[in-house]
């Protein structure tokens, strides 16, 4: 569909009757369950991936998952570790909502995706041959919504390495002693989570109206971020449940968090987890293209489609390609208030209950089942390894605590010198 660019001289979200959101609307099948509510101009220059600069995403964990009913009383069966039958639910969400906390910052994700996929770029060349070409651009979580219930899926491709470690390279758990240049772990796996939050239960809205069981209850989970790796969101909910549940220590996170640490992460299915904003950087501004050295006067510059033009020419499309936005255009992508609160009634009213029937599908009963044959939890050896593990990641803690003050004292005693 073709638009004048003028339709958003008068309103710059195209909102008014007849203006391009109720025309793209109106071609929409009414019973398709999607809907645009708001439209803008943007520079020709602005990618959506990579201008967002914050991306939150919603969560919906089945209540069943964690020991919890509908009234979010501890009303259905113990899905996780031996003892913890008694425990309340205020003790589940709590233990829940600490172990995501754990993860809010800014750390090292390697081992909440696959860490070769964004392993250094000499190592990505070499792989390519094997794996096809990586994309530069960093992955969304939403890209892959394949599914296995057990912590499989975290194990790499990387080839057997002569690194000194502990642990258990065959349980997938171990802590590299030295550098391993076939396995590194650099700044393309490091993230920012902004925060990370659960909620109450809760039931979807109209969900069990036209039944006779009730609705599905679930937690809702926040996570805001300035951008995700792949399987990263759905690892750490995933990793959260199992301390929640008592399969996993809640101080096992920090160490799968550090660089030397190899652990295998169990990843929780993808139905329920969606985009639910995205926060975008103020637009760039166009900027005249440099004459080629190879060609033209110096006074001569190209436009935005590459045609050379004069000196004066140029001056005068600068004025044009290179001036603010109209005053009548917004400086970045921002939804008002009134195009968020109908976003909210649509996610609410829609979207959500639509996704009330994979609430119940029975992939959550077989990944909290396999959260307790997770190498670490089932097998001798996994326990042992991740036990190490904890160990040696308490001596590099304290390691670093002592070079960084000793770095400080140092940058404090040159302060002095330089006086």
């Amino acid at each position: 569909m073709e638009t004048d660019e003028r339709s958003w001289d008068a309103d710059v979200e195209a909102r008014e009757p007849g203006g391009v959101v109720e025309r793209i609307n109106a071609k929409l099948p009414a019973t398709s369950g999607v809907r645009v509510f708001a439209a803008y101009s943007a520079p020709k220059s602005f990618q959506a991936r990579r201008a967002c600069a914050r991306r939150t995403y919603h969560y919906l964990l089945p209540a069943r998952v964690l020991g919890l009913g509908v009234s979010g009383e501890r009303e259905v069966s113990w899905p996780g570790a031996p003892g913890g039958e008694t425990r309340s639910s205020e003790d589940v969400l709590d233990a829940f909502r600490d172990a995501l906390r754990a993860f809010e910052g800014s750390h090292y994700f390697h081992n909440y995706t696959r860490r070769s996929r964004y392993a250094p770029e000499d190592k990505r060349r070499r792989s390519r041959g094997r794996r096809g070409d990586v994309e530069e651009e960093e992955e969304d979580e939403m890209e892959s919504s394949d599914y296995r219930g057990d912590d499989d899926d975290d194990v790499d491709d990387v080839d057997a390495s002569e690194t000194p470690s502990v642990g258990s390279r065959a349980s997938g758990y171990y802590w590299l002693l030295g550098r391993d240049d076939r396995d590194l772990v650099g700044k393309r796996h490091a993230r920012v989570v902004s925060s990370f939050t659960a909620g109450d239960v809760e039931v979807a809205a109209g969900d069990g109206d036209d039944d006779d069981r009730p609705g599905e209850p679930f937690v809702r989970v926040v996570v805001a971020g300035d951008s995700f790796v792949l399987y990263q969101i759905r690892k750490m909910i995933a990793t959260a449940v199992g301390v929640a549940l008592g399969w996993i220590p809640r101080e096992f996170i920090p160490v799968t968090l550090a660089r030397p640490a190899r652990a295998a992460t169990p990843i929780a299915p993808a139905s329920t987890l969606y985009l639910r904003e995205a926060e975008f950087s103020e637009f760039r501004k166009n900027r005249e293209k440099k004459p080629s050295p190879a060609g033209g006067s110096e006074k001569e510059k190209e436009n935005g489609n590459g045609k050379k033009m004069s000196a004066s020419a140029s001056a005068n499309a600068a004025a044009v390609v290179n001036a603010d936005l109209p005053t009548t255009r917004l400086a970045r992508l921002e939804a008002s208030d009134a195009v968020r609160a109908e976003v909210d009634a649509f996610a609410r009213d829609v979207l959500e209950p639509s996704l009330a029937p994979s609430l119940r599908d029975e992939e959550w009963d077989v990944f909290a089942e396999n959260l307790g044959k997770l190498r670490m939890c089932a097998h001798g050896e996994g326990k042992d390894a991740a036990a190490a593990m904890m160990e040696a990641h308490a001596a590099y803690e304290i390691e670093r605590k002592a070079a960084r003050a000793a770095r400080e004292e140092a940058e404090a005693a040159d302060a002095t010198r330089s006086r």
